[in-house]
């Protein structure tokens, strides 16, 4: 007989790593499965649907199905600490520039040579585009920047 634990935590998201994926089935960057045989191991969650409840399962192993009230489900924007991650931040305003800093990160930390400084000059248009994402400017001033997102980064 074996003896093993299906851990879900409260809060943690459930995201396809690739949202084409049409095999419903969610990767976990956190120890879900515990077995005396196997030891402590990531395993990907399947979320079944049945008849308006979900039930989380992994190998054979399925908590009892909660209603779906009880899920949140949309578009947001989930990272793990340790991917490939980049950034644009807003570094102020000068005259008609607006300044940003673009940097790359990796296992939390930035490369030097992966960080640059770009403008905008807005007499040329609210649109600014850097390394694949694209945002309009709707407002900025020396300290805030209102936009919108056009385009995320390209992978």
């Amino acid at each position: 007989m074996a003896v093993a634990v299906l851990v879900v935590k409260a809060g943690e998201p459930l995201c396809k790593s690739d949202p084409k994926s049409k095999g419903g089935y969610y990767p976990k960057t956190y120890k879900n499965w515990i077995t005396l045989r196997y030891g402590d191991m990531v395993n990907p969650v399947k979320l079944k649907d049945k008849s308006g409840n979900y039930s989380l399962c992994m190998s054979s192993i399925c908590i009892a199905p909660r209603n779906k009230d009880q899920f949140e489900s949309g578009p947001y924007f989930i990272y793990s600490s340790n991917s490939f991650q980049q950034t644009i931040e807003y570094a102020g305003r000068n005259g008609e520039n607006l300044k940003f800093t673009y940097s790359e990160f990796t296992d939390g930390y930035a490369r030097q040579a992966f960080t640059r400084e770009f403008q905008v000059d807005l007499t040329q248009g609210k649109v600014a585009a850097y390394k694949g994402a694209i945002i309009e400017i709707e407002s900025a001033t020396n300290s805030s920047i209102t936009y919108k997102v056009v385009r995320n980064f390209q992978q």
